[in-house]
C-alpha cells in the first residue's frame, strides 16, 4: 500500500511541472512550448548532427585553440582598441584582407613554407575601420600571424624563408635591429612606415606586421612589446602532432550543441562554427575595448558561434553566474550605432537593438536572451524573424540544460 501511494505522489509531481515532457516547464521557468519559434529548431545540435573527424576539421579545431593564445591589440599596446578581423592561415590563405588598408598591401600572401600545419592571423588598429574594413590613412595597425610547424628545425627554416620571401617581394627594405629579440628577423620601409618581423619559437613561427608606427622609439619598441606579450602565451601552448590534431575534442563544453543552428551542419570551421575563450572572441569583433570590458565584468569563460550562408550569426556565451548573465543580456546588444528595438515577449530576460549601419554582412536587428549563466545572441534582417530566432534560442537552452 505504501509503495502504491508513493508512485501516485511521484506521478502527480511529475505531471504538475511537465518535467517528463521534452520542452515542458520546470518550476519557476516558462513553458518554452508556448514560445513563437517559427520554423526554427529547439533541439540540441547533437540530435541532428554527428561529428566525423578529418584532418581538415581537426586543423580548424587546432586553429581555434591557437587563436585563444594569440595576443589582442590592447595586450600589445593600449592604443590598439579596434579589431580588423581574424582568419585561419592555410595553404591558400590570403592575408591581404587583414594587412592592407590605407597603408597599401603588405605581404599580399603570407609566405607559407612547406610543412606548415595550421595557423591564424589577427589584426588590430588604433582607429575604427570604416566601410569594408578600410582604415583612415593615418591609422596605426598591428597584425600578428602565428603558425605551427612539425618541429623546431622546420620552424627555424620557415622563419628564414618567410624573411627572404618578403625581402624579395619588396626590395629596398632597411634592416631593423631588435636587441631584446636577437633571433628575430626584422626589416622596415621608412617611406611607408611598414615594419615586418619573424621569429621562430619552438615549433611556432610568429610574423608581426606593423603599420604607421610613428613613436619616438620607432617600430622596434612595439615589435619587442608584441613579442614580450606573445611568446609566453605560446610557451604555455603545447604543439600538436598530426595524430593529436585528428583527436582534438569537438565542442567539449557543449556550447555549439546549445547554439541555434538552422542548417544542422556542425563541421568545425574557424569562421562559421567555432568555440573560443575571451581572446578568441575579441579577435572576431571590431570594438574590442567595449567587448573586453563587458565580457570581463560578466566573467565569460567560453563562447560558441554559428554562422549560416546568409550571414545569420548565433552566439552562446557562458558567464560567471545567472546574475552576470542577466546584466550582460541587456548590455551586449547595445552598440554605438544601434537603437533599442522591441524584444521577444516570452523569455524573461531579453533585449533587442536595431543597427542603423546594417549591410550585407551585418544584420539590421540583434536580440539577446539570458538563461541561467548563459547569454545567447541572434540576428536577422526583420525584427519578427529575429524575435523568433531569439525564442528558439531560449527554448534550445532550456531544452539542453
Amino acid at each position: 500500500m505504501h509503495g502504491t501511494a508513493a508512485i501516485l505522489v511521484l506521478t502527480a509531481t511529475l505531471s504538475g511541472c511537465d518535467s517528463a515532457i521534452p520542452g515542458g516547464a520546470i518550476a519557476g521557468e516558462i513553458d518554452v512550448r508556448k514560445l513563437d519559434v517559427g520554423t526554427y529548431p529547439t533541439e540540441p545540435l547533437d540530435l541532428r548532427y554527428t561529428y566525423n573527424p578529418t584532418l581538415s576539421t581537426g586543423q580548424s579545431l587546432a586553429t581555434m585553440r591557437l587563436a585563444d593564445r594569440v595576443v589582442t591589440g590592447q595586450e600589445i599596446d593600449p592604443r590598439f582598441t579596434w579589431g580588423k578581423g581574424a582568419i585561419p592561415v592555410s595553404g591558400d590563405t590570403s592575408a591581404s584582407q587583414l594587412v592592407q588598408g590605407a597603408n597599401g598591401p603588405v605581404l599580399k600572401e603570407i609566405a607559407k613554407p612547406d610543412g606548415m600545419m595550421y595557423g591564424v592571423a589577427v589584426s588590430t588598429s588604433d582607429m575604427k575601420p570604416g566601410e569594408y574594413g578600410r582604415l583612415p590613412p593615418n591609422a596605426a595597425t598591428a597584425t600578428v600571424v602565428v603558425m605551427q610547424f612539425p618541429n623546431d628545425t622546420a620552424a627555424d627554416r620557415a622563419a628564414g624563408e618567410i624573411e627572404a620571401a618578403d625581402l624579395a617581394a619588396a626590395p629596398g627594405q632597411n634592416h631593423l635591429d631588435l636587441p631584446d629579440d636577437p633571433r628575430a628577423h626584422a626589416h622596415w620601409n621608412p617611406n611607408d612606415s611598414i615594419a615586418v618581423s619573424t621569429l621562430a619559437r619552438g615549433s611556432y613561427v610568429v610574423t608581426l606586421i606593423l603599420g604607421n608606427i610613428r613613436d619616438s622609439g620607432g617600430p622596434a619598441a612595439v615589435l619587442h612589446k608584441t613579442y614580450a606579450a606573445q611568446i609566453p602565451l605560446l610557451d604555455a601552448l603545447r604543439p600538436l602532432s598530426t595524430e593529436e590534431i585528428l583527436r582534438l575534442p569537438y565542442d567539449s563544453d557543449g556550447l555549439l550543441d546549445r547554439t541555434l543552428n538552422t542548417d544542422a551542419w556542425g563541421d568545425p570551421s574557424f569562421e562559421n562554427q567555432a568555440t573560443m575563450a575571451l581572446r578568441g572572441f575579441l579577435h572576431r569583433v571590431d570594438d574590442q575595448d567595449r567587448y573586453r570590458k563587458i565580457l570581463t565584468e560578466a566573467g565569460m569563460d567560453r563562447a560558441a558561434l554559428t554562422q549560416d550562408a546568409s550571414y545569420h550569426t548565433s552566439m552562446v556565451i557562458r558567464t560567471r553566474d545567472e546574475q552576470a548573465a542577466r546584466a550582460l543580456t541587456a548590455r551586449i546588444v547595445q552598440a554605438q550605432d544601434s537603437v533599442p528595438a522591441d524584444p521577444p515577449i516570452g523569455p524573461p530576460y531579453s533585449a533587442c537593438a536595431e543597427n542603423k549601419n546594417a549591410d550585407f554582412t551585418h544584420k539590421r536587428f540583434r536580440c539577446a536572451v539570458g538563461y541561467r549563466r548563459y547569454v545567447a545572441t541572434v540576428d536577422g534582417d526583420q525584427l519578427r524573424d529575429t524575435q523568433q530566432r531569439a525564442d528558439a534560442q531560449y527554448a534550445l537552452l532550456a531544452n539542453s540544460l
